[in-house]
């Protein structure tokens, strides 16, 4: 599974993904089996950033042009943005485009609790 842009010619198998699997195993059992203390842990540090890498490359960007999406629809460009809006008043559930009016339906919402605890409804 070559994620987008890592093109696997002109090699053959095994690709990207089972590459970083055999590097995250060895790193999961073996290293770990064989060591203690610190160096077993730093193992499966190591084990865990393969497997992030992995999801990474699974995910061919979809993740990152999701968020971009959503901060477009919030009106800001990027993350410090939508934190210098939020932290100003600007941007706030009461905002039309921010789309957080789920949030104050939901029945797990601090607005709902109290009338969800008396039989009412969100």
């Amino acid at each position: 599974m070559a994620g987008p842009g890592l093109d696997q010619a002109p090699h053959d198998a095994p690709d990207t993904d089972a590459l970083l699997a055999v590097v995250e195993r060895f790193l999961s059992t073996t290293v770990t089996g064989a060591t203690g203390g610190q160096v077993r842990f730093h193992a499966r540090v190591a084990a865990n950033a393969v497997a992030m890498v992995r999801r990474q490359v699974a995910d061919g960007g979809r993740a990152a042009r999701a968020h971009r999406r959503r901060l477009e629809s919030l009106g800001v460009t990027d993350d410090a943005e939508l934190a210098r809006r939020i932290a100003d008043g600007g941007l706030t559930t009461r905002w039309p485009r921010s789309g957080w009016s789920w949030w104050r339906r939901s029945p797990t919402s601090w607005r709902c609790r109290p009338r969800l605890r008396q039989g009412g409804a969100c």
